[in-house]
């Protein structure tokens, strides 16, 4: 398996704040904000991020990709596709594993932020853990990131329009 491994950490009630590192004072009160870099409006990573005072926390962790492939060998990398992104877990081209297992652990991610009452717009930071697939020399942090990017960092902030991220490499 191509382990990807994740820690995610909520805020219910999440607001917006933009400019408080240009400002001598923190957030709002029960606010999150990302620091982006100047003139960066798309907050794929972010520098930091702001959290106001009073503002409700829930962290999460453990989750993984699970095993949903059933027609792969058990264990196998093949067996953490999502086969309801991707029939019969057929990958399409340039699609890399790690980028199908992230989607299938982004996905499980959504289903616990929705038994808490929470959306992936509450979400304002992410740890993530990623093992080098099969053979790979490194962890294959471009598919990761094109999975992240269906769930997160895909809208403009000045805009406020949704920015698509096309899988595969």
């Amino acid at each position: 398996m191509s382990a990807v491994a994740v820690v995610v950490t909520f805020s219910a009630g999440a607001g917006t704040a933009v400019g408080w590192w240009d400002k001598p004072r923190p957030p709002r009160p029960g606010t999150v904000v990302p620091a982006l870099p100047a003139g960066q409006a798309n907050p794929m990573i972010a520098t930091g991020v702001g959290i106001g005072a009073n503002t409700p926390i829930y962290k999460t962790s453990g989750l993984g990709p699970t095993a949903l492939n059933t027609t792969a060998p058990a264990g196998s990398e093949a067996s953490y596709i999502d086969t309801a992104v991707f029939p019969g877990g057929t990958l399409p081209a340039g699609v890399t594993i790690t980028e199908a297992q992230g989607i299938n652990v982004l996905r499980r991610i959504g289903e616990n932020l929705q038994a808490a009452g929470l959306t992936y717009a509450d979400v304002y930071t992410m740890r993530v853990f990623l093992q080098n697939s099969s053979g790979a020399a490194t962890a294959d942090f471009a598919g990761w990131n094109r999975a992240y990017r269906q769930y997160f960092a895909n809208t403009d902030l000045t805009t406020g329009k949704f920015i698509p991220v096309p899988l595969g490499t």
